[in-house]
C-alpha cells in the first residue's frame, strides 16, 4: 500500500555476520514487541550506535530513555512507532546523539563491568 518493500525488510532469525552486517548498515533498530524481557538485541543495537525505537515495555523502559538513546511508544500503536521512526530518520543531530549516547549507555552493561559491581556486593555482605 504504501511502498515500502524496498525501504522495509521483515527478515527471519540471522545469525553471524549477515546479522553483523544488518546491525551495521541500518539508520535505526525497532523492536515493536508486545511483550518482551530485556533482549539481546537491544544491546546489540546499541553497541553499533544505532538509535533505538521500541515499546514501551519493562525491561526496555529501564534501558532506553526517550530523546537520548531512543524512543519509546505505547504497544500495539503503529502510528505512534512510526512517528519516531520517521524522527529520527529524518532528523540527523537526533540520530547522531542517539547513537552516541548508546555506545556510552551499552558499557554499563559490559559483564566485566557487571560482575566487578557483583563482587563489591558480596564484599559488603561478607562485611557483615
Amino acid at each position: 500500500k504504501n511502498n515500502l518493500e524496498k525501504k522495509v525488510f521483515l527478515l527471519d532469525p540471522v545469525k553471524g555476520r549477515e546479522k553483523e552486517k544488518l546491525l551495521f548498515d541500518c539508520d535505526v533498530f525497532v523492536i515493536p514487541s508486545l511483550y518482551e524481557g530485556l533482549p539481546t538485541t537491544l544491546f546489540e543495537a546499541m553497541v553499533y550506535g544505532k538509535p533505538i525505537v521500541c515499546t514501551d515495555l519493562p525491561g526496555m523502559r529501564n534501558v532506553i530513555e526517550d530523546w537520548k538513546n531512543g524512543f519509546l511508544v505505547e504497544a500495539g500503536s503503529p502510528v505512534e512507532l512510526a512517528n519516531k521512526i520517521k524522527l529520527v530518520l529524518e532528523n540527523d543531530n537526533l540520530s547522531r546523539k542517539m547513537a552516541k549516547n548508546n555506545k556510552r549507555t551499552v558499557r554499563k552493561y559490559d559483564w566485566s563491568e557487571i560482575a566487578k559491581e557483583i563482587e563489591k556486593v558480596y564484599e559488603e555482605v561478607l562485611k557483615c
